[in-house]
């Protein structure tokens, strides 16, 4: 009974961690996300011109940087070297796929999709990785 109890409390301790950097990616992320869609937008209503637009771009480092930080503040002190080592994982990971599928002609804006999918991903497998090890 008392096993099943702590593995009980290891896999919700795990389940918690990897919720917290999931929603600290996501949140982190979501300031170069608006600063990259919202110009994007206005441009498309004739609303501001495409040179105004531009400032969009400051949106990707943003995001990317967000993203890293997000996700290293929900891992807490527990799995962060692994939420780091998962999100430059997959960084790399998602700008080699973006990269490959944009020089082939297909979607070339879908990196902006594949890179903070991949990071926030990579960051999650990182967390469940470096959690309680199961032994039963």
């Amino acid at each position: 009974m008392r096993h099943e109890m702590l593995h009980h409390q290891g896999a919700s301790h795990s389940d918690a961690v990897l919720g917290r950097v999931v929603t600290g990616g996501v949140l982190g992320g979501l300031p170069g996300l608006l600063l990259i869609a919202v110009p994007v937008l206005l441009a498309a209503l004739d609303l501001i011109s495409a040179d105004q637009s531009q400032i969009g771009f400051l949106g990707v480092p943003l995001m990317i940087v967000g993203i890293f930080i997000g996700a290293v503040l929900g891992a807490g002190r527990e799995c962060s070297v692994a939420v780091i080592v998962g999100v430059g994982a997959g960084l790399v990971l998602g700008l080699m796929v973006g990269g490959v599928l944009a020089a082939n002609g297909v979607l070339p804006g879908l990196w902006l999709v594949i890179v903070p999918s991949g990071m926030i991903g990579g960051g999650a497998v990182g967390a469940l990785r470096s959690g309680p090890q199961r032994t039963s």
